[in-house]
């Protein structure tokens, strides 16, 4: 059966549970249009495909890309929940939620030092898989370019603070009580 899971004005996502498979649909505004037909950036389904490989290269769990169009792929589900659910199922366990933000530490560190753009470390796109593992998901949005490469720590660094305060402060309106804080999650990863 599918059923749409997203359903903005920018994308569509559809959820096929008979096949476990999620269809991202894209529509990109005319400027992105223009920089994928000039080669400045990659079309959302073959970026897709292209970080899929390049992350799993890397040793960093991501979902599998099984079919791409300009603006549309299809991903194979990961069994799991979110970060942010999985952290909510065990709010009453402060050493399983370090556990957990300790893996989210380890794979942004990972991302941020192979020179990747991306902007969205919300605990909404990473999931905790059936493994116990961490995977990150929606890297549709992620860069892999050389302007990403040079200018990467400009934008993404102040906006991986801005989003960890934002994730610790919902976490606290969930009554999840841990004794680290966004501060500390944020020195960690951009330390040496």
């Amino acid at each position: 059966m599918r059923k749409m899971v997203v359903n903005k004005n920018d994308r569509i996502v559809i959820y096929d549970s008979e096949n476990k498979v999620y269809e991202k649909y894209v529509k990109p505004k005319l400027r992105e249009k223009i920089q994928i037909f000039f080669g400045i950036k990659r079309s959302h389904g073959k970026n897709a495909e292209f970080l899929s490989n390049f992350l799993k290269k890397n040793d960093i769990k991501t979902y599998e890309v099984l079919s791409h169009t300009k603006y549309s792929y299809v991903t194979k589900e990961i069994e799991g929940k979110t970060l942010l659910d999985s952290i909510l199922d065990v709010k009453e366990n402060p050493k399983l939620i370090k556990e957990y933000l300790n893996k989210y530490i380890e794979i942004v560190k990972k991302i941020i030092n192979l020179k990747l753009y991306y902007a969205d470390f919300y605990f909404n796109n990473l999931m905790i898989d059936k493994n116990g593992e961490i995977c990150i998901i929606d890297i549709d949005e992620m860069e892999y370019t050389l302007y990403s490469r040079i200018f990467k720590n400009k934008k993404v660094i102040p906006r991986l603070n801005q989003t960890l305060q934002m994730q610790f402060s919902r976490l606290k309106g969930y009554g999840v009580d841990v004794d680290i804080d966004a501060n500390y999650v944020f020195e960690k990863i951009i330390e040496k």
